[in-house]
Protein backbone atom coordinates (compact mmCIF):
# COMPACT_ATOMS: atom_id res chain seq x y z
CA UNK A 1 0.00 0.00 0.00
CA UNK A 2 1.30 3.42 -0.88
CA UNK A 3 1.83 6.12 1.61
CA UNK A 4 -0.83 8.48 0.07
CA UNK A 5 -3.37 5.56 0.50
CA UNK A 6 -2.75 5.65 4.19
CA UNK A 7 -3.18 9.31 4.49
CA UNK A 8 -6.89 8.73 2.38
CA UNK A 9 -7.26 5.53 4.66
CA UNK A 10 -7.12 7.84 7.81
CA UNK A 11 -9.65 10.45 6.71
CA UNK A 12 -11.75 8.02 5.68
CA UNK A 13 -11.79 5.90 8.74
CA UNK A 14 -12.00 9.33 11.05
CA UNK A 15 -15.49 9.97 8.58
CA UNK A 16 -16.64 6.64 9.53
CA UNK A 17 -16.25 7.56 12.83
CA UNK A 18 -13.50 5.29 13.68
CA UNK A 19 -10.76 7.25 15.24
CA UNK A 20 -9.12 3.83 16.64
CA UNK A 21 -8.45 2.92 13.24
CA UNK A 22 -7.34 6.38 12.12
CA UNK A 23 -5.22 7.67 14.15
CA UNK A 24 -3.24 4.45 13.38
CA UNK A 25 -3.16 4.66 9.80
CA UNK A 26 -2.10 8.63 10.29
CA UNK A 27 0.16 7.24 12.37
CA UNK A 28 1.67 4.79 9.91
CA UNK A 29 1.85 7.57 7.30
CA UNK A 30 3.62 9.94 9.26
CA UNK A 31 6.63 7.10 10.40
CA UNK A 32 7.78 7.58 6.43
CA UNK A 33 6.85 11.24 6.29
CA UNK A 34 6.89 12.93 9.21
CA UNK A 35 6.33 16.28 8.34
CA UNK A 36 3.65 16.40 6.03
CA UNK A 37 1.76 18.93 7.56
CA UNK A 38 -1.75 17.52 6.29
CA UNK A 39 -1.05 14.51 8.49
CA UNK A 40 -0.07 16.36 11.44
CA UNK A 41 -3.04 18.21 10.97
CA UNK A 42 -4.85 15.79 10.96
CA UNK A 43 -2.71 13.31 14.01
CA UNK A 44 -3.54 16.87 15.89
CA UNK A 45 -7.20 16.77 15.11
CA UNK A 46 -7.47 12.62 16.25
CA UNK A 47 -5.51 13.79 19.26
CA UNK A 48 -7.88 16.69 20.50
CA UNK A 49 -10.87 14.25 19.75
CA UNK A 50 -9.23 11.43 22.12
CA UNK A 51 -8.85 14.58 24.70
CA UNK A 52 -4.97 14.60 24.56
CA UNK A 53 -5.27 17.99 24.42
CA UNK A 54 -1.11 18.84 25.12
CA UNK A 55 -0.21 16.30 22.18
CA UNK A 56 -2.70 17.65 20.21
CA UNK A 57 -1.13 20.88 20.82
CA UNK A 58 2.98 20.05 20.76
CA UNK A 59 1.45 18.67 17.08
CA UNK A 60 -0.43 21.58 15.82
CA UNK A 61 2.43 23.28 17.04
CA UNK A 62 4.31 21.99 14.84
CA UNK A 63 2.39 22.30 12.02
CA UNK A 64 2.71 25.82 12.11
CA UNK A 65 6.17 26.23 12.58
CA UNK A 66 6.57 24.16 9.31
CA UNK A 67 4.01 25.35 7.58
CA UNK A 68 5.21 28.54 5.41
CA UNK A 69 1.26 29.41 4.74
CA UNK A 70 -0.15 30.64 8.20
CA UNK A 71 -3.58 28.80 8.28
CA UNK A 72 -6.18 30.60 10.47
CA UNK A 73 -7.25 26.86 11.70
CA UNK A 74 -4.21 25.77 13.10
CA UNK A 75 -4.24 29.19 15.07
CA UNK A 76 -7.87 28.64 16.04
CA UNK A 77 -7.85 24.77 16.96
CA UNK A 78 -4.81 25.41 19.31
CA UNK A 79 -6.31 28.62 20.96
CA UNK A 80 -9.47 26.13 21.56
CA UNK A 81 -7.23 23.41 22.98
CA UNK A 82 -5.61 26.10 25.14
CA UNK A 83 -8.46 27.31 26.24
CA UNK A 84 -9.60 24.05 27.49
CA UNK A 85 -6.17 23.78 28.92
CA UNK A 86 -6.05 26.78 31.22
CA UNK A 87 -3.15 28.24 28.82
CA UNK A 88 -5.35 31.51 28.46
CA UNK A 89 -2.59 33.69 27.08
CA UNK A 90 -1.63 31.20 24.82
CA UNK A 91 -5.10 31.16 23.51
CA UNK A 92 -5.78 34.68 23.81
CA UNK A 93 -2.18 34.91 21.28
CA UNK A 94 -3.58 32.65 19.05
CA UNK A 95 -7.11 33.98 18.83
CA UNK A 96 -5.52 37.10 17.90
CA UNK A 97 -3.57 35.72 14.82
CA UNK A 98 -6.65 34.26 13.39
CA UNK A 99 -7.49 37.66 13.47
CA UNK A 100 -4.91 39.33 11.88
CA UNK A 101 -4.87 35.94 9.22
CA UNK A 102 -8.75 36.61 8.75
CA UNK A 103 -8.41 40.52 8.17
CA UNK A 104 -5.28 40.71 5.93
CA UNK A 105 -6.97 37.79 3.83
CA UNK A 106 -10.44 39.33 3.57
CA UNK A 107 -11.52 36.05 4.28
CA UNK A 108 -13.75 36.27 7.24
CA UNK A 109 -15.08 32.74 7.71
CA UNK A 110 -13.05 31.46 11.41
CA UNK A 111 -13.41 36.11 12.44
CA UNK A 112 -15.95 35.89 14.09
CA UNK A 113 -15.66 32.51 16.30
CA UNK A 114 -11.96 33.86 17.06
CA UNK A 115 -13.36 37.13 18.40
CA UNK A 116 -16.11 34.54 20.77
CA UNK A 117 -13.25 32.60 21.84
CA UNK A 118 -10.87 35.64 22.57
CA UNK A 119 -13.47 36.78 24.56
CA UNK A 120 -14.38 33.68 26.52
CA UNK A 121 -10.56 33.81 27.40
CA UNK A 122 -10.29 36.92 28.69
CA UNK A 123 -13.50 35.78 30.64
CA UNK A 124 -11.95 33.47 32.15
CA UNK A 125 -9.20 35.47 33.31
CA UNK A 126 -11.95 37.97 34.78
CA UNK A 127 -11.05 40.98 32.26
CA UNK A 128 -14.41 41.94 31.70
CA UNK A 129 -13.19 45.10 29.72
CA UNK A 130 -10.94 42.90 26.86
CA UNK A 131 -14.01 40.63 27.51
CA UNK A 132 -16.82 43.37 26.13
CA UNK A 133 -14.15 44.39 24.00
CA UNK A 134 -13.77 41.41 22.20
CA UNK A 135 -17.83 40.74 22.08
CA UNK A 136 -18.38 44.06 20.46
CA UNK A 137 -17.15 41.83 17.18
CA UNK A 138 -19.78 39.04 17.89
CA UNK A 139 -23.28 38.59 16.55
CA UNK A 140 -25.79 37.64 18.96
CA UNK A 141 -26.56 34.20 17.43
CA UNK A 142 -22.64 32.95 17.77
CA UNK A 143 -22.22 30.36 20.38
CA UNK A 144 -20.23 27.52 20.89
CA UNK A 145 -19.57 25.20 23.66
CA UNK A 146 -16.24 24.42 26.09
CA UNK A 147 -16.04 21.78 28.51
CA UNK A 148 -19.97 21.63 28.59
CA UNK A 149 -20.86 25.74 28.88
CA UNK A 150 -22.38 27.00 26.02
CA UNK A 151 -20.95 30.15 25.20
CA UNK A 152 -22.58 33.08 23.45
CA UNK A 153 -22.59 36.81 23.70
CA UNK A 154 -25.86 37.01 26.06
CA UNK A 155 -24.01 34.04 28.21
CA UNK A 156 -21.08 35.96 28.87
CA UNK A 157 -22.53 39.20 29.34
CA UNK A 158 -25.02 38.11 31.82
CA UNK A 159 -22.80 35.76 34.26
CA UNK A 160 -19.73 37.80 36.58
CA UNK A 161 -16.52 36.89 35.80
CA UNK A 162 -15.42 36.35 39.26
CA UNK A 163 -15.56 32.44 40.24
CA UNK A 164 -15.58 30.80 36.47
CA UNK A 165 -12.67 27.91 36.90
CA UNK A 166 -12.08 26.27 33.85
CA UNK A 167 -13.29 22.51 33.86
Amino acid sequence: MSDENLLLLSKASLESGNTEQAMEQCLAYLSTEPDDVVALRLYATLCGMKSDLSKAIEIIGKVISLNALEEPCDYFYRGRWRIKTGQLDGAIRDFGRVIEICQENKNSYYLEDAYLHQAIAFFYQENREKTVSALSHVSDDCRTSINGVVFSKSYIVQHPVSGNGIG
